[in-house]
């Protein structure tokens, strides 16, 4: 048996320039649909609610933003219908977002709200009630007793969790995925320090994200972070130019990702912390996967029975669905495969 947990960002290009909800979320996720099908895996889709927030608002004076907010509330029925989840994902920068509606794109390079710990309390209430009554206005109606009860912060950025734990208690979140297990990050857009976490990917917490507590309220489950030794590292560099050049590597989503600056002079807590930058560590993930760096996903996989990969529709290409599928097909024949995540929960959480 082992665990495996897929997870997407369902989002747009959260700098310059946005991207399209065609080219970025609707067409890839379908594509995410047909891969994943076969095998009978649940996905979790953390939909940018921001977003959703922003069309709905814009789509009072543009048809296309209303359009856009329509496609996308049929798919999130639709993923809904098929078994998957779906749980708000939070980018308060939405807020400071410009529509340029000559091309139906929004321009986010402002990032001075990109945490929702910069958010003033007002913005706060704003952002993450209206965050949770537009999934519910999309879901509900067709699916009433479906449960709004996992979150994963824009970034990865949840600390410090005080600021966000009221609203947790307030809308019923009992699930947090936003941990990436012994990775830190400063930036003046995501800022976080998981460097000292509880050594497990499942774990309990009340106040503090990096503290276990065996009877909190809340539960944590962190991505998977995949250590590459050098010559791995030199291939799949190598393997990155040439699908470059090929345009196998090229992401079906077309915008511009954000351009955070690094905050110097800020020291992680552990001394073993892991940058985000650092090409030694790999977060699992399905853009970041190429056929040379297949065997080492393989091998977390057989050393650890629990995976968690966090992916991005917009990030998705040609070559990565590809390996994606060889991973699969061989994670099936060699072992059973659970994918809920409430059944790994259970299973991981239950007393011993």
């Amino acid at each position: 048996m082992r665990n495996l947990l897929i997870t997407f960002d369902y989002e747009l290009f959260l700098g310059r320039r946005s991207g399209k909800a065609d080219d970025c979320l609707i067409m890839p996720t379908r594509t995410i649909q047909k891969l994943f099908k076969p095998f009978g895996i649940k996905i979790i889709f953390f939909v940018d609610t921001t977003y959703l927030l922003t069309l709905k608002d814009l789509g009072k004076k543009h048809k296309n933003c209303a359009a856009d907010f329509e496609k996308i509330a049929n798919q999130i029925r639709e993923l809904v219908a098929e078994g998957h989840y779906v749980f708000p994902h939070i980018h308060p920068h939405w807020l400071d977002s410009i529509y340029i509606p000559s091309i139906n794109e929004f321009d986010l390079k402002n990032l001075n709200r990109y945490r929702f710990q910069s958010l003033e309390m007002a913005e706060r209430q704003m952002v993450f009630g209206g965050s949770m009554e537009v999934l519910s206005e999309i879901i509900h109606g067709q699916f009433p007793n479906y449960p709004i009860n996992a979150y994963r912060a824009g970034g990865w950025s949840i600390q410090p969790f005080g600021d966000i734990k009221p609203f947790f208690e307030k809308y019923g979140i009992k699930y947090d995925f936003s941990v990436m297990s012994g990775v830190y990050q400063f930036s003046n857009a995501q800022y976080f320090d998981f460097s000292v976490v509880p050594d497990k990917p499942i774990y309990k917490f009340t106040n503090d994200i990096t503290q276990e507590d065996i009877n909190g309220q809340f539960t944590q489950v962190s991505s998977s972070v995949i250590e590459l030794n050098a010559s791995t590292i030199l291939t799949s560099k190598i393997m990155n130019k040439i699908l470059h050049l090929t345009g196998d590597n090229k992401a079906f989503g077309k915008g511009k990702g954000q351009m955070p600056l690094i905050i110097k002079g800020i020291t992680p807590h552990s001394a073993v912390g892991k940058s985000i930058y650092d090409p030694k560590y790999q977060f699992a993930s399905m853009e970041l996967m190429n056929i040379t760096t297949l065997p080492s996903y393989l091998k977390y996989l057989k050393e650890n029975d629990f995976m968690h990969f966090v992916s991005h529709p917009k990030m998705l290409n040609k070559h990565c669905l590809f390996v994606m599928k060889k991973f699969l097909e061989s994670a099936s024949k060699s072992y059973k495969l659970e994918s809920d995540f409430l059944n790994i929960l259970q299973q991981k959480l239950e007393p011993k």
